[in-house]
Order: structure tokens, then sequence, then C-alpha cells
């Protein structure tokens, strides 16, 4: 399988020599030009009992301490890759001697650039981890409940929830909701492999949390099927926006997996939510999808 340079890299062995599971490309990590100069640095973080790990300015670990290791054991693999993302994402940010967070799941990462002679690197410590003990609080119980794992994104629960707010008699004004479905998404896990695919699927949540306008939300309802809810005021904005929607997202996932054969079909509805059942917006919504897939997929019908 062929990745562009934007891949997430894991490598096998990390460099205490601990062996490191990897379902995305193998081989040896990187070698440490300044490792004599490191020993004692790599002994003090040996002995952290948070997980921390060192990444180079490559964006690829090069070392994990004890409880680093334990932490990504239970990974799935596009786990492993998500976790590379949000760093890499967080890294190409900072500068000499800089500090810097980025989030992972749950979870708060606390990044430190470090200058050891000629090379730059980073260090990378896990803390809030809600898996290993917070989850008992129902703040985090519920945030579990309708939230999707793999994107971020909230899950159809959430969907629900929102729709059903929406739908109140105290709610007014004009609601868009656009369904989003993959095309042959079945097809790019056979061709490509499920991490591949996994790939894809965190991308499109990517692009739904950080590109669509403040006051709409994304959705992961399922599978390869995600939905936007959006207020739009005006009928002709609003299949702009479902339009533009459809252009960028497509452009998104095409330039970030460099697979340009991917595509998107959406299906769009538009009412009045003041009395508006949540399942006859959905209704409406999902057959437009169809339509966008029985003519030939890759487009967007307005319903």
């Amino acid at each position: 399988m062929m990745m562009t340079e934007t891949a997430p890299i894991l490598n096998e062995e990390l460099e205490t020599g601990t062996e490191w599971q990897s379902d995305v490309i193998d081989g040896p990590a990187p070698a440490v030009n300044n490792a004599n100069a490191m020993d004692p640095f790599i002994l003090a973080l040996e002995m952290v009992k948070a997980p921390i790990f060192l990444f180079s300015a490559q964006g690829d670990i090069i070392f994990a301490n004890m409880a680093g290791s334990d932490y990504v054991s239970a990974f799935q693999a596009h786990e492993h890759m998500g976790f590379c993302v949000a760093v890499r994402e967080a890294i190409a940010h900072l500068g000499p001697d800089q500090t810097g967070r980025a989030a992972f799941r749950r979870d708060e990462l606390g990044i430190q650039s470090l200058e050891m002679g000629n090379e730059t690197f980073f260090s990378v410590q896990i803390s809030g981890n809600v898996e290993s003990g917070s989850a008992d609080s129902s703040e985090d119980l519920e945030y579990l409940a309708y939230h999707d794992d793999l994107t971020g994104l909230k899950n159809f629960r959430g969907y629900r929830k929102a729709m059903e707010n929406l739908a109140a008699p105290t709610s007014e004004g004009e609601v868009s909701l656009i369904l989003v479905d993959v095309d042959n998404f079945k097809k790019v896990n056979d061709t490509w492999g499920h991490l591949f695919g996994n790939w894809v699927l965190e991308e499109t949540g990517r692009f739904l949390r950080e590109r669509i306008r403040t006051g709409d939300e994304g959705f992961r309802i399922g599978g390869d099927e995600f939905a936007i809810v959006s207020h739009q005021s005006d009928d002709e904005k609003a299949r702009e926006w479902a339009a533009r929607i459809h252009r960028d997202l497509t452009r998104h996932i095409r330039e970030t997996t460099g697979n340009h054969s991917l595509s998107i079909s959406m299906g769009h509805a538009r009412l009045n939510v003041t009395g508006t059942s949540p399942d006859n917006v959905f209704k409406m919504a999902d057959e437009a999808l169809y339509k966008a897939k029985e003519s030939g997929k890759s487009t967007i019908v307005l319903n």
C-alpha cells in the first residue's frame, strides 16, 4: 500500500529496543546521531511514570518509555495512525524550545521542542487518559456515549439528540441537513486495506471538525456515513453552502491521502425546524443521497 509523505510513519523498534507492533510501515527506527549525549536524558524518561515519547523532527517515533509502550499496546492500527497525525500537526507549528499541546481521543498531549546538538526532537507526554482511570465520572461517560472514537465526532446517538433539540417547540428558523457517504467504501477497504479506509474516515471527520462553519456540526452516524447540520436562513445560500462542502471535502480527502480516485456523494434536505420530525428531515436527506448514488456518485443532490 502506497502512502504520500503526509502518511504517519510508525517504527517497528523504538530506541530502547522495545518491539513496536505496527501494521503501517515496517522497518528499523531512524538512527539518533546524538545517542550518547541523550543517554542520561533517555534514562530520566524511563523513570517517569507517565507515558512519554520522543519524536524526530520528521514526526517519527524514535523512543517510548515503558509507560508509553504500555499506552500504545492496546491501540488498533488506525489509532496508531491517529496518534502520530495529532503529534505531527502540533509539532509543525513549534519553533526551537517551544511548548505546545494537542489532543488525541480524550487525552491531552504535552509537547516540548528539544534542541540536542544539531538536531531537533520533540518530547510528547500523555495526560488525562479517560480509559486508565477517570471514565467513572458522569461527564466522561456521557462523552463516550455520544462520540465516535475514530473521528472524534458525535455519533448517531449524538445526532439524534441534536435533531430532537432542533425540533423542540422553542426552536425557530431553517435547518439544512447533509448526509455524506464515501463512494465505493467497501472497494476502498478491499483494494487498499482497512487501515487506509480508516484513514479516509479520520480525514473526513477532521474536515467536519475543523473546516465547517462555526455553529454547524458534523456527525459520524455509522460506517462510512456522516451528517452535517447547519442553520441557514436563505435557500440559495444554503444550496451554495452545500455545494461548497461537497467540493472542499472531496478535495481534502484526495489531497491528504494522495488517492485522487476517492469521491463523495451527498444528499441535502432543508426544512423549517418548527414542529418538524427529525425522522422526516433524515428521510428527505437520505432520499437525496440515494439519488446521488443512482446518478453516478461523486455528486450532491439538493432536495
